[in-house]
Formats: structure tokens, C-alpha cells, sequence
């Protein structure tokens, strides 16, 4: 999270006073990795993590999704970072 000091900063005072964090970052797997990112910078752990996921922004779909909070999959993070690692090399740099 290079650059992002001051934000990351930001949600860890935010964080200290919150009763729960909710993580709705985009429902594939580089969101899952940016909930992941987040959580391990504020000290949860992503199987205790509350991460929701919409494909919709109604009331309807955001009542469902705040209603069936799930663990950060890490094996969605984890092919994320592997996809991360393989692209580069296939396009002929190293990251």
C-alpha cells in the first residue's frame, strides 16, 4: 500500500473505536485482495473479517449482503497474487 500513509493512517484511528469493520470491496478477486490488504493493516484476521459482496447497488442487495457477512477467501487472494506474479513475466518484465 505504497503512498497510501496518510489513508491507511486514517482507518487504523477510525478503527481503534469502531465496534465492527465490514470489508464491500468489488466482488472478484483483486477486491478480495484489496479487503485482504486492508484487514492484515488494521490487525484482523480475514478469517474473523466481516466481507460482504453486491453486484448491485439497490437496498435490496446491500440488506442481503449485510445479512450473510463471510471470512476473506483467501484462496481467491491467493490466485490473485499468483495472477499478480504471472502476468508480468509473460508480458516480458519482472514486477
Amino acid at each position: 500500500l505504497e503512498g497510501k500513509g496518510k489513508v491507511i493512517g486514517e482507518l487504523k484511528k477510525v478503527a481503534r473505536s469502531a465496534k465492527s469493520i465490514w470489508f464491500a470491496t468489488d466482488p472478484d478477486r483483486e477486491g478480495e485482495a484489496i479487503a485482504w490488504h486492508l484487514a492484515e493493516e488494521l490487525g484482523i484476521k480475514p478469517q474473523t473479517a466481516k466481507r460482504v459482496e453486491f453486484n448491485a447497488i439497490t437496498k435490496a442487495e446491500v440488506h442481503k449482503a449485510f445479512e450473510h457477512p463471510r471470512p476473506i477467501d483467501m484462496d481467491r487472494v491467493n490466485a490473485q497474487q499468483a495472477r499478480r506474479v504471472r502476468v508480468p513475466r509473460r508480458m516480458g518484465r519482472v514486477a
